[in-house]
């Protein structure tokens, strides 16, 4: 796990995430572990060492400086070699929108976890940014394939450019989810006045 500064928002989001893989390896489920937005590779890393040697974690990004930056960091984390976009076995960049998640699933195959964090790449142009078409896209086909006891985070930004408008649309599309299987929390700082910050943690319901 990164020895970075963690916010709040970012321990709710990653001790959900952990439950929801740890429950998954300990029943002998397939795990595989999705980063919708690799950025910087802190999620991508955290992911990574969650699933532990059984378990996959695919990570997507349309940029290549994102992704050589979460290349770097998983090889300096011992997780995989420099220099090779296959990187290992339990992680592979996508260099591609994450709306685009369906072509890189195999058929049946199913999402344990998921993590975005929405907005532009840290230090990179803020006109390379999730929009909301692409999020929704991805958000909806994420649905139909996460796992019972799966959970999907959403990190959104609204200080931002078009941020207001993709916090909107994740806040419809969460509400958009039947009670009858997910279980929708929303975490916010009620008293912070500007660049406001939300969280949507999905979790579907496990029947077993």
């Amino acid at each position: 796990m990164s020895k970075l500064p963690l916010d709040d928002l970012l321990v709710f989001s990653r001790k959900v995430v952990l439950t929801a893989i740890n429950r998954a390896l300990a029943a002998k489920r397939p795990v595989l572990a999705l980063d919708g937005t690799a950025g910087n590779g802190l999620d991508t890393e955290f992911l990574a060492r969650a699933v532990e040697e059984e378990g996959r974690v695919l990570a997507f990004d349309i940029q290549e400086e994102a992704l050589g930056r979460t290349e770097r960091r998983l090889a300096a984390a011992g997780l995989a070699e420099a220099g090779g976009r296959g990187l290992s076995a339990r992680v592979r960049l996508v260099r591609d929108g994450h709306e685009r998640l369906k072509y890189y699933l195999e058929a049946g195959q199913e999402v344990t976890a998921a993590m975005y964090n929405l907005g532009f790449l840290p230090g990179g142009s803020a006109d390379l940014a999730t929009t909301p078409e692409n999020t929704l896209v991805s958000l909806r086909e994420l649905a139909g394939v996460t796992a019972p006891g799966g959970v999907i985070s959403v990190h959104c930004y609204t200080g931002q450019a078009g941020g207001p408008v993709e916090a909107e649309a994740v806040r419809a599309w969460a509400e958009s989810l039947p009670w009858s299987d997910w279980r929708v929390l929303r975490y916010d700082f009620c008293n912070k006045a500007v660049n406001q910050e939300i969280l949507y943690l999905a979790c579907r319901l496990d029947a077993s």
